[in-house]
């Protein structure tokens, strides 16, 4: 952990001392993201079971996400790029991985560089993606018939609008707000199977890098 953490601290400090041109500019990239641990607990999250279970009652319910992201300015404020989700939900015996991957369009409204620096100015933003994976659910089941081991396949879509705050000439602090779209199909589900579909808005604060 010490090992990425000085790793991540030089890269950082790398792109800070390499900066010569704006952070938007055609041929940069952008690299930003977001990693979360979230404890649930109480009764809201309690898990029950029926008379018959084998399991006992597990109070606590814990996720763990990862989302970065990378990116290419093809043009002044115009990037493409590629993004990753993953996520892993735990509770007592219950396992849900997740991991879903595609691509990220998006566009930064920020003024051609005039040679000077980029330190304390916004850049708002809004990106559009699109993403496809699966989900594997891993879990004892609570009956003690067996364990469980079911696949479902899932899309994403959605948008987000934020702004960046330079910190440096290359590192900013992000601000956003994301939408997301869901929906999870079962693989080899029967005739009769309605695929389920969520929304999702988040608030979110990360750093994001650009290298140029």
């Amino acid at each position: 952990m010490k090992t990425l953490a000085a790793a991540f601290c030089l890269f950082l400090l790398a792109i800070t001392l390499n900066a010569s041109e704006g952070p938007t500019s055609k041929g940069s990239f952008i690299l930003d993201g977001s990693i979360s641990f979230t404890l649930q607990s109480g009764d809201l999250y309690r898990r029950e079971f029926t008379p018959g279970d084998s399991l006992e009652p597990d109070e606590s319910y814990k996720i763990l996400s990862l989302m970065p992201s990378v990116g290419f300015f093809v043009a002044d404020n115009i990037m493409v790029g590629g993004t990753i989700t993953i996520e892993r939900k735990m509770q007592y015996s219950l396992s849900y991985s997740t991991f879903l991957f595609g691509p990220e369009i998006g566009y930064f409204l920020s003024k051609k560089n005039d040679g000077g620096s980029a330190k304390g100015s916004f850049i708002p933003y809004i990106k559009g993606f699109f993403q496809i994976g699966q989900i594997q659910d891993k879990s004892v089941h609570s009956l003690g018939t067996g364990d469980i081991d079911t696949k479902y396949s899932k899309t994403r879509f959605g948008g987000k609008i934020g702004t960046v705050l330079m910190l440096s000439n290359a590192i900013g602090l992000d601000i956003n707000l994301l939408y997301s779209h869901d929906k999870m199909s079962m693989n080899d589900a029967p005739d009769d199977y309605e695929a389920p579909s969520g929304d999702t808005i988040k608030f979110g604060v990360g750093l994001t890098g650009f290298v140029f």
